[in-house]
């Protein structure tokens, strides 16, 4: 479980770091920052293989157990999975939420 201090610049590098290696059936995503689109560029298998990818890094590599792919990302308004800021925005809002759920 996250302590609730990983750093955004840490989570950020992991997504991108992740992305880089997604096969995305075409061309790829070259030079990756915040900005990189995510819907658009990824098939929906390559979405949901980055998804998988992406919460054992962050499991592995920082000690962040989250889920990304549930009803409550999709069903939102604005997609988390928009870009990689979006993205790194919502999985350290879920380690948040979830270290503050430990401290009850």
């Amino acid at each position: 479980m996250n302590n609730g201090n990983t750093s955004r610049e840490a989570v950020t590098a992991l997504v991108v770091e992740t992305l880089k290696g997604v096969d995305t059936g075409g061309e790829p995503f070259g030079e990756v920052d915040e900005t990189t689109e995510l819907l658009g560029r990824l098939d929906s298998m390559g979405l949901v293989t980055f998804i998988v990818d992406l919460e054992e890094r962050l499991n592995d590599d920082l000690g962040m157990t989250v889920a990304l792919a549930t009803d409550r990302a999709l069903s939102q308004r604005q997609s988390p999975f928009r870009n990689v800021a979006t993205l790194t925005d919502y999985v350290l809002q879920l380690a948040d939420e979830s270290a503050n759920d430990g401290r009850a």
